[in-house]
Order: structure tokens, then C-alpha cells, then sequence
């Protein structure tokens, strides 16, 4: 059951690749109206199952938010910078980071099989670019999802807290709504962002792809093994590229493929070895 809804939850973070792609706002706005549109339901959800918690994991809810916003941010604007196929695999480096984190944060020395697919993972990256260090830094999209994928991996180690102890679908609706007042708030007093509603349509697709590939992949870690449940997740890289070449008609050369496959299996690689 854990490996299916792991399955759902990578197809529907391609589908919110893909919609944001197609939206027609971008950056702040984007962000601000994927959050906005699952507001109502979310609310709900927190008014019927709302349970009081300690200070601590308020803390980690506003931390956890905080690092959300930021990456949702740098999520819309680098899909609408670049190629989908080239910017969601990028998405593979979070257990890279993760692996990182848990070696500077709680001193736990890597085994041998996540050191590999450490260094996997950067070799295929810089073959899908020829090896040209100077086109892999010039390339925004790339750049920005870099910085997604730092942000998503320190928050899941927040998130993993929260989801065990309030439930995956109640801690949901906190953190996207905690990160929508962080937005609002944002625009409001520091931009002048216009908040038009034109344009919007597809952010309703990439409002339900958000809620639900987050949902389910709480759902899939309570069910089964957490590093199992995020080797099956890479496959949204796959199912990203797949979707673009179809529904967006970009062209995915046979470099830019092996290089997708190879991410993640060293993504798959540094989880497992865990």
C-alpha cells in the first residue's frame, strides 16, 4: 500500500511541475495563489481536527513554514526560467542535502553507499551538462531548484516532527497555511505585487498537486519505510520529463535522459544507504 501511495505522491508533484509551468503568473504571485486557492479546505480541515501543541513544535511549524515559502518561491520562478526536464530532476539533490545536514547537525558519519551516490549524482548533473561547470552557473532555473532542494531538505527533517505528532494531514493544512500569512505578509508590506486573479486558472491545478503529493507523502511514510518512500518519489524527475516532452513539447536529448535516470539512482543510492 506505502509503495503505491509513494507512486501518487511522485505523479502528483510532476503534475504541479507541469501546471506551474503552464501557469501564466509567475515568482511571488504563483506562490501566492497556489496557496490561496487551498486556503478554504485547508481551514476546515484545521477548524474539525485543530489539537493544541507545545511551544516547541510551534516553533518548528514556523521554521519549518518559513523554509517552505522561501522554496516555493524559488520553485515558481525557476520552473518558468527553464526547461522542466531540466530543472525538476534537480529535486534528486534533497536526500544529497539531507545526508549533509544530518552529518553537520547530528555528526552521523555517511556509509559507503551514500558516499556514492553523492558523487553519482553530481557526475550525472555534470554530464546532462556536458561537463561545462560555466553553462551548469549560468543556468538560473537550475540555480534557483538547487536552492529549493537545500530549502525542502531542511524543512523534511522539521516536517517528519510535526506530521508524527499532530498527523500528516493535519500538519499539512498548519505549514501551507502558516506559509501563506508569510507570503501575504510579504508582498503586502515589502512589494507592490499586483494580485490580480487574471491568469490564475492553472494554479488551481498546481494548488491541488501541492496539497496532495504533500498529503501522500506523509501518508506513505507513516505506512512504510521513510527512505523507501523517498526513492519511489524520485520517479516525479521521470514523470516530470515524460510530462514535458508531451504536454509542454520539449525536447529531452538522450544525454539530458541517462542524466535524469542516473540522478536518481544516486539519489536512490544515498537513501538507501542511510
Amino acid at each position: 500500500m506505502w509503495a503505491i501511495v509513494a507512486v501518487l505522491s511522485a505523479f502528483f508533484l510532476s503534475i504541479r511541475d507541469i501546471s506551474t509551468k503552464s501557469s501564466k503568473v509567475t515568482g511571488l504571485k504563483s506562490a501566492y495563489f497556489t496557496l490561496l486557492i487551498i486556503q478554504p479546505l485547508s481551514l476546515i480541515i484545521i477548524y474539525n481536527e485543530f489539537q493544541w501543541f507545545e511551544f516547541e513544535l510551534l516553533t518548528v511549524l514556523l521554521i519549518a513554514s518559513l523554509l517552505d515559502s522561501l522554496a516555493i518561491v524559488a520553485y515558481s520562478y525557476a520552473i518558468k526560467a527553464g526547461k522542466v526536464s531540466e530543472s525538476a530532476p534537480i529535486l534528486c539533490f534533497i536526500p544529497v542535502f539531507q545526508l549533509g545536514i544530518n552529518f553537520w547537525w547530528y555528526g552521523g558519519v555517511p556509509s559507503f553507499l551514500s558516499l556514492f551516490g553523492v558523487i553519482l549524482s553530481i557526475v550525472f548533473v555534470m554530464y546532462s551538462y556536458k561537463f561545462n561547470v560555466k553553462n551548469m552557473l549560468s543556468n538560473l532555473s537550475s540555480l534557483l531548484m538547487v536552492c529549493v532542494a537545500f530549502c525542502w531538505s531542511i524543512s523534511s527533517m522539521f516536517h517528519k516532527n510535526g506530521a508524527q505528532a499532530l498527523g500528516p494531514i493535519l500538519w499539512t493544512c498548519l505549514v501551507v497555511s502558516t506559509s501563506f500569512v508569510l507570503v501575504t505578509f510579504y508582498i503586502l508590506i515589502f512589494t507592490k505585487e499586483n494580485l490580480s486573479t487574471e491568469g490564475i486558472q492553472m494554479n488551481i491545478v498546481t494548488s491541488l498537486a501541492h496539497f496532495m503529493t504533500l498529503i501522500t507523502f506523509y501518508w506513505a511514510s507513516s505506512l512504510g519505510n521513510v527512505a523507501f518512500v523517498s526513492v519511489i518519489r524520485r520517479l516525479s524527475a521521470l514523470f516530470s520529463a515524460l510530462f514535458s516532452t508531451i504536454l509542454l513539447k520539449e525536447t529531452v536529448s538522450n544525454r539530458q535522459w541517462i542524466g535524469i535516470v542516473g540522478v536518481m539512482l544516486g539519489a536512490s543510492l544515498v537513501v538507501l544507504g542511510v
